[in-house]
């Protein structure tokens, strides 16, 4: 059983006072111990890194560098496969974003939820599940 994790997912797990901490943390560590297998696309850690980095999103942000060790550490995770989406998934998200009438940012959601489609999930971690439950492209859920 392959699950995505999202990046409100990687965010909330390394932001101790996150009303969700303590689930996120209990998600990325069960895929970490191989209860599953968990899959990241790769966009979301540029994702992460800009929502640890900024003051509006984490308080206090941390820096860069702090914000790098935690991607590298998501990165060394044995059973967390990380799935970089090829020019197929994008045109598919786009494709689907467009009969859906998706606006803004959900198109990321879509692209990460395509990619992680076609790497074998079958559903997705995330804190955001009004947004992935407007795509309905897999079975959404929230730790």
């Amino acid at each position: 059983m392959k699950k995505l994790i999202d990046t409100s997912i990687l965010h909330a797990a390394v932001i101790s006072d996150h009303e969700n901490h303590k689930e996120a943390r209990e998600a990325v560590e069960s895929a970490r111990k191989g209860d599953y297998d968990g899959i990241v696309i790769i966009n979301s850690f540029m994702e992460l890194f800009t929502s640890l980095t900024n003051s509006k999103r984490t308080d206090p942000p941390l820096s860069p560098e702090e914000a790098l060790k935690v991607i590298n550490a998501y990165y060394s995770f044995k059973n967390i496969e990380i799935v970089t989406p090829n020019a197929a998934d994008y045109f598919y998200a786009l494709e689907i974003s467009g009969r859906l009438g998706v606006r803004k940012s959900v198109i990321f959601d879509c692209l990460i939820l395509v990619a992680a489609l076609n790497a074998g999930a079958t559903s997705a971690l995330t804190l955001n599940v009004k947004d992935f439950d407007k795509l309905d492209l897999m079975k959404v859920e929230k730790p």
